[in-house]
């Protein structure tokens, strides 16, 4: 039986507002993809709540190499806590 991969919802959201780094777009299937374009995000609890600027914040962070690095960076950090 085939394994398949769980993705984190951040990563579709992502991937609807055309935003998914080009490192995680490499390593997702083009099915998987196509999943994603079909979803209805609508339906996701809690993805309505994100504001405007939450959106446009993750934009920049995506489009900001300096960014995304210290993104990272307080992601790892925080998991560490």
């Amino acid at each position: 039986m085939a394994e398949y991969n769980s993705y984190h919802t951040n990563l579709i959201l992502l991937y609807k507002f055309n935003s998914l780094p080009d490192e995680f777009r490499s390593i997702v299937p083009n099915s998987t993809l196509s999943n994603w374009n079909n979803r209805n995000v609508a339906k996701i609890i809690g993805c309505d709540s994100l504001a405007d600027k939450d959106i446009n914040l993750l934009r920049q962070i995506v489009t900001s190499k300096k960014l995304l690095v210290a993104a990272k960076a307080l992601y790892f950090v925080f998991l560490l806590l």
